[in-house]
């Protein structure tokens, strides 16, 4: 069934739910080394460049992935060291928007994390070469998209899917970013992206599908089959049921246009039913009946709309369950 992406479907991304374990942070590592000596770097040593006012953010978020690698250390998910670098870049490149500093501040952590855990075991490595700011945005949409991809395709492989707005940007400008990448690193080669982080990221034999997924934008919710309600009160219509030896075509009197809409994203397709449509049911020389529907009531509208059609037709006539059971046994005979 097609789906209708909202905003708050981006909280639903693989990478969001693992950049949140992070947002929440963990406590009860105040009393470890790595904790106090990262904690006072960051609130003197850099206190220049307000990494004071993130410290205990920071100092949560270490506490987490240190506890997670205690606790798992023979099924740890090395992916967790992945969106930890992305995720303190998004906390401390905004305030020291500076490379060199940067650099600094994630090798120590790191450092820390590398050599000062009393169990004497090593939860993050740092396997990062220094890069400016404009680089590491770019590589860190690259890595989120990487790991959203997935949870994208399933949420927008019906042919109909929806999105409002925020959906819809949040869609284009992963998919703007990809393309931008390949084009440098494959074709332009102007070394405006980090290439190895992108090639490490992406296979170039996969590059269609990449670029292939989308959503419709739309304000509404999806799409949907409905009968369009008349805007007044609709005349009441009389059904004239002729005996078998009175019917020249048996002609089932209709209102002057009933409308169904089937509505796709940004379509509407109304078909009309008019006076001089009909449904005629002929005997045949064996004595049987061959049922025939005339104009483009069945093609257009099908069986079970063509019940709803003269249920419209005749609620207010006649008794409805008579004749549903007379056209049904007639037309299915």
């Amino acid at each position: 069934m097609a789906k209708h992406l909202t905003k708050g479907d981006i909280d639903k991304l693989t990478s969001k739910f693992n950049y949140s374990y992070f947002e929440r942070g963990e406590k009860g590592c105040e009393s470890l080394d790595f904790y106090s000596n990262i904690k006072y770097d960051l609130e003197h040593r850099y206190q220049i460049y307000n990494l004071h006012t993130i410290s205990d953010k920071i100092l949560k978020a270490l506490c987490f992935i240190y506890n997670k690698k205690r606790n798992h250390q023979k099924n740890f998910d090395d992916e967790y060291c992945s969106y930890l670098y992305y995720w303190l870049g998004d906390q401390i490149y905004p305030l020291v928007q500076d490379k060199g500093v940067f650099s600094r501040i994630i090798t120590m952590i790191y450092d820390e994390l590398y050599s000062n855990i009393r169990e004497n075991f090593i939860i993050c490595r740092n396997d990062y070469s220094p890069i400016d700011q404009d680089k590491f945005k770019k590589n860190k949409v690259l890595f989120d998209y990487s790991k959203d991809y997935k949870k994208i395709d399933l949420d927008t492989v019906h042919g109909y899917t929806t999105c409002d707005t925020g959906y819809k940007e949040y869609l284009q400008k992963y998919i703007n970013m990809y393309n931008d990448a390949y084009s440098d690193c494959y074709l332009t080669k102007e070394k405006k992206f980090d290439c190895n982080t992108f090639w490490n990221l992406f296979n170039k034999d996969q590059h269609e599908k990449f670029i292939s997924i989308r959503c419709t934008e739309s304000k509404n919710p999806r799409p949907s089959l409905q009968v369009q309600e008349p805007t007044g009160e609709v005349p009441a219509q009389t059904v004239h049921l002729l005996p078998d030896g009175s019917r020249d075509s048996n002609q089932i009197s209709t209102p002057k246009a009933l409308t169904v809409s089937h509505k796709n994203p940004g379509s509407q397709v109304p078909y009309a039913l008019n006076e001089d449509t009909f449904l005629s049911m002929k005997d045949t020389t064996d004595g049987g009946s061959s049922k025939t529907i005339a104009g483009s009531v069945a093609p257009v509208l099908g069986v079970s709309s063509i019940s709803l059609l003269l249920y419209k037709v005749i609620e207010n006539t006649i008794d409805i369950h008579t004749f549903i059971i007379y056209m049904c046994f007639r037309f299915f005979k």
